[in-house]
């Protein structure tokens, strides 16, 4: 069951790396509104569960050497969220509408993608 949950976190992330590289403004919006007051825990929260729930469901995966590292960088991420909205990292995301949103989506497509590859269920041909 856990692997399941892995998969469906793992669909979503490629879903919103999607929406990055479609929609960057739309994107922007969206982490902005997380980024304003008590909604940046909700975020940590939320980044922190999703790692949890990949480092849980490893153990069933494809590859859980990586799919460990994967969830220890989302639990690490989702620490480190309520920091960014620190005065001098907030000044610095500035270059983000025209420099940097669509790499990072790419990036987010990525991640997402190897969790939705090592999580999903095995073929008939497969262990």
């Amino acid at each position: 069951m856990i692997r399941y949950t892995a998969l469906l976190f793992g669909i979503v992330i490629v879903v919103l790396g999607l929406l990055g590289l479609a929609a960057p403004q739309t994107f922007l919006g969206a982490t902005s509104f997380f980024q304003t007051g008590n909604r940046i825990f909700l975020a940590a929260a939320g980044r922190i569960l999703i790692g949890i729930v990949v480092i849980a469901a490893a153990s069933e995966s494809r590859w859980p050497r990586g799919l460990r590292i994967a969830g220890g960088f989302l639990v690490l991420i989702g620490l480190l969220t309520p920091v960014s909205t620190h005065p001098l990292p907030s000044v610095a995301w500035g270059w983000w509408p025209g420099n940097f949103v669509r790499p990072w989506a790419f990036s987010t497509i990525l991640l997402g993608g190897f969790i939705v590859a090592a999580s999903a269920p095995p073929r008939d041909s497969e262990d």
